[in-house]
């Protein structure tokens, strides 16, 4: 027997829906399929689930299982007098020029909803959902119950203008635990539906755009400062903190400190270490007790590559900063990955302009 001829509930005359456990065996069942009204038979037998299919000589529709389900589940929601609100999530994320991802988000708990009275597809002003429930001091909640169709843009649209709170349920017409009103409102009970329309969440959703704003305009003005601070260092001609070794002539010539556009570096920690190139600064962070850790890593990735410190380490408010030139660019390029590797847990590169 085809699945589409395989429905849990059925129609009565007068509009009620009901489940096989509760009408006559057979024809007797009195019910009609909510799809295409055709009649139904109530097939109770002792091997196969118990489920109605449409009677001898009348074509299975297509859709009958699932109008059933869905004009079931209405039903049942209809009748409760509360519902278990979910809690709203409102997140708000925004990348930096720099590549850095600056996010905030809130959660409002949810609630129960204490319904008197639930009316099935109450028209309202251009939309009609699927259940509306009343509350004792004239609220409204809007429900919608998702089989196959989830609830479309333009009714979301109309939904928002009128400012009704709205939630979603989703049912799974392939599951088999239906076959009963009883366990069809386990189901429901037991699911959490998603808000379709929260009159509170363009409110958050502002008050977030405009923290992530701000904080975008203070990581600016933090990244102004520090590149502020280390240009005169960097722009410095006389600074020489590397010396190349160039194996062919067997012997070192200078390096001297370029600035350019690229930089990684990762926010909000105490130590940072700048690599600068021509290509630009190349920058790693990591916490303040790896300072010494780092330092020595540094210096013998530099003696693994032909490369000794010839002057001190600059310190700056913002961490240390050792200087290179052009020659050390594939060095400087492949330092931060190195140093990722080396310290996996305190140590990351990320793209910043400079």
């Amino acid at each position: 027997m085809a699945m589409a001829d395989r429905l849990d509930f059925g129609m009565l005359a007068t509009g009620m829906m009901v489940g096989i456990n509760e009408v006559a065996n057979g024809l007797e069942c009195g019910c009609v399929c909510a799809a295409c009204r055709a009649p139904l038979i109530a097939r109770q037998g002792a091997i196969r689930r118990w489920h109605f299919s449409h009677a001898p000589g009348f074509v299975a529709c297509e859709t009958g299982a699932e109008t059933a389900l869905h004009r079931m589940a209405k039903q049942i929601i209809a009748q409760w007098d509360d519902v278990t609100l979910p809690p709203l999530e409102v997140r708000v994320s925004q990348r930096s020029v720099t590549g850095q991802t600056l996010a905030r988000d809130v959660t409002i708990p949810g609630t129960r909803f204490v319904a008197e009275k639930g009316v099935i597809e109450a028209r309202c002003d251009g939309f009609v959902p699927d259940v509306l429930l009343h509350g004792p001091k004239g609220e409204l909640l809007a429900i919608e119950v998702c089989v196959t169709h989830k609830v479309s843009r333009a009714k979301q649209q109309r939904v928002a203008e009128h400012a009704l709170p709205m939630i979603q349920f989703s049912i799974d017409l392939a599951d088999d635990s239906s076959a009963e009103a009883a366990e069809l409102e386990q189901r429901l009970r037991e699911s959490t539906p998603e808000w379709i329309f929260h009159p509170k969440e363009a409110e958050l959703r502002l008050q977030l755009e405009a923290e992530v704003e701000a904080a975008l305009h203070q990581l600016q003005d933090e990244q102004k400062a520090r590149q502020e601070e280390l240009q005169p260092m960097l722009s410095d001609g006389t600074t020489d903190l590397f010396t190349e070794v160039d194996r062919r002539r067997g012997d070192s010539s200078p390096l001297r400190a370029q600035t350019g556009p690229d930089q990684f570096e990762v926010l909000g920690c105490q130590v940072v270490v700048n690599v600068a190139t021509t290509a630009g600064v190349w920058a790693c962070t990591a916490s303040l007790p790896l300072q010494e850790q780092i330092l020595h890593q540094i210096t013998a990735d530099a003696g693994d590559h032909g490369l000794r410190v010839t002057a001190p380490i600059h310190t700056t408010s913002h961490g240390i900063v050792i200087v290179a030139g052009a020659a050390v660019r594939s060095w400087a390029s492949g330092l931060a990955r190195r140093l990722c590797k080396a310290f996996p847990d305190n140590v990351t590169p990320e793209e910043l302009e400079s």
